[in-house]
């Protein structure tokens, strides 16, 4: 069936002090030591079903677990295991901020789950994280 459009008019404005604001989610294309920040963003992480997600968290391997929301999201709640970033914003997270190993070997063979709002800072993280190292 068609979409249900309502509208419902009001003589005053709803929000009064909204700011729309178009912001890049990474500001920058390479970082201090020179590091190309750009990604590929074909090359991201492999969306999970409910099951493969509880599977994989239940999985010997305990894998890392990254919240990439922003701090509201994260007090509201959070998975257990899930690693706060640092950084207040996105745009300033990177590896370090979750503490995940610098180590290209065990880069490798570390299991790192994320999960954020709407997907899209997953997909940039996510292919972020494969173009440094990780599987």
């Amino acid at each position: 069936s068609p979409i249900l459009f309502k509208e419902d008019p009001v003589p005053e404005l709803s929000y009064p002090r909204l700011r729309v604001k178009h912001r890049r989610l990474v500001s920058q294309t390479a970082d201090e030591g020179g590091r190309d920040l750009r990604v590929d963003l074909a090359d991201r992480g492999v969306d999970l079903t409910p099951e493969e997600w509880e599977r994989m968290l239940a999985s010997p391997e305990t894998p890392i677990v990254l919240d990439v929301r922003n701090d509201y999201e994260w007090d509201v709640g959070r998975f257990d295991r899930a690693e706060r970033p640092s950084p207040s914003t996105f745009s300033e997270s990177d590896e370090n901020a979750y503490g995940l190993p610098a180590d290209p070997e065990t880069r490798e063979q570390t299991p790192v789950m994320m999960y954020c709002t709407g997907g899209i800072r997953c997909e940039y993280f996510s292919a972020r994280l494969k173009a440094n190292g990780f599987k």
